[in-house]
């Protein structure tokens, strides 16, 4: 045994008590600061010790924390959702899947994380909220038009009712006199039709927190389903179709049409409304509620509305009419004249749904998917102004 000085063994012996006393937390790292700072774990899972990571709790978070990174603030939003990343939620769906004995490599547990139908399901649901939010901020047509179901892709007619409903005095024990519901001119066969588009999330942009990126993405994706629909409501009140009856919806023998401006036509346009004549023979006394009108004349509209005081009028702009077209419809509430067509049971007509994801790419497959269609409901409650070459 080699002889040491005293000096030297009691060097060790202090440096051994106070690595013990750090052991059991009572005492300062004996050993010297590092030169420069720890960079700061990339997640929850790295900072905590692997036996206080609880996955359960984290996953349960996950719903919200994927939603507040994308800009929205749920209610009663869970605790860790504030805290935790991307990889603290990918690495809690690996360990929940993980089997007994299985790998302990961090990135592979993240990997086999992402690939689970949980994730996607979490994804998707998070990207439909930006992507319906951004559809009804670009649906401004929406202000006119009326949501008509439809329980399926098949072509079916939907007709429009007009009701014959003259309330009457009752006398004591006297007979209660009945209405009669008339089907009116309807639209013709119609039909949905789905548009869709398949958008591939890398693995590398689920890893950097990159959450931003697919906002965009799927916003424009909400915006640019508004804008096809806006573009099918308005041919289709370009190309006048037939309704039911064989007989084309804007006609002068329908009193639904004036070849004039806005200045020099909405005057008569709010009184064609009140007198058009409803299929039970009555007259419709419709009030005007919405001034549709192509870019060309939206200032022209507005000065109008503001000049000639009319608030009840609320100015709708959509792009792909022609320059001097314009229409006065009646509340689609009260007279439905434009109507959109949803798949029975749903309020939007985007979707976000996952995919199934090809063998060779590292990540998730989103599908985005719009139902549309629309059609024209009648000839009253509407009419067509300006004259187009």
């Amino acid at each position: 045994m080699s002889y040491r000085p005293p000096s030297e063994t009691e060097a060790i012996e202090k440096q051994y008590q106070e690595m013990e006393r750090y052991r059991y937390g009572e005492g300062p790292d004996p050993k010297p600061a590092a030169p420069a700072p720890a960079p700061t774990p990339a997640s929850s899972y790295e900072a905590l010790p692997k036996s206080r990571f609880n996955e359960r709790e984290t996953i349960a978070a996950g719903q919200d924390f994927l939603a507040m990174q994308l800009g929205q603030k749920p209610d009663h939003a869970h605790p860790l959702a504030s805290s935790i990343s991307m990889v603290d939620l990918t690495l809690a769906l690996g360990l929940q899947r993980r089997k007994p004995g299985g790998t302990t490599n961090d990135r592979a547990i993240m990997n086999m994380g992402m690939s689970t139908g949980d994730f996607a399901q979490m994804l998707s649901e998070a990207v439909k909220s930006v992507t319906i939010a951004t559809y009804q901020g670009q649906a401004e047509h929406l202000a006119f038009c009326y949501p008509v179901p439809c329980k399926d892709f098949r072509p079916s007619p939907i007709p429009a009712i007009d009701s014959d409903i003259v309330l009457e005095i009752v006398g004591e024990n006297a007979e209660v006199q009945r209405g009669t519901a008339f089907t009116a001119a309807g639209s013709a066969q119609v039909s949905l039709t789905t548009y869709a588009k398949q958008i591939a999330v890398s693995r590398l942009l689920v890893i950097n927190d990159q959450l931003s990126v697919l906002q965009q993405i799927f916003a424009q994706a909400g915006a640019n389903a508004a804008r096809l629909e806006s573009k099918l409501v308005a041919d289709c009140l370009e190309q006048n179709p037939n309704l039911d009856d064989g007989n084309v919806v804007f006609s002068t023998d329908s009193g639904n049409v004036i070849e004039a401006t806005p200045t020099t036509g909405l005057g008569a346009a709010i009184a064609a409304l009140r007198l058009q004549t409803t299929a039970a023979g009555q007259l419709s006394d419709n009030k005007a509620r919405h001034l549709i009108v192509s870019p060309a004349l939206e200032m022209e509209a507005r000065e109008l509305i503001f000049q000639k005081n009319l608030p009840f009028l609320q100015v709708t702009v959509m792009a792909n009419l022609p320059p001097a077209r314009w229409f006065v419809t009646a509340d689609q509430a009260l007279c439905p004249t434009v109507g959109v067509l949803r798949l029975f049971g749903t309020k939007d007509p985007v979707r976000v749904e996952p995919r199934r994801v090809p063998f060779e790419f590292d990540g998730q497959v989103l599908q985005v998917r719009a139902d549309l269609g629309c059609c024209l409901l009648r000839r009253t409650g509407i009419i067509r102004g300006g004259t187009v070459s």
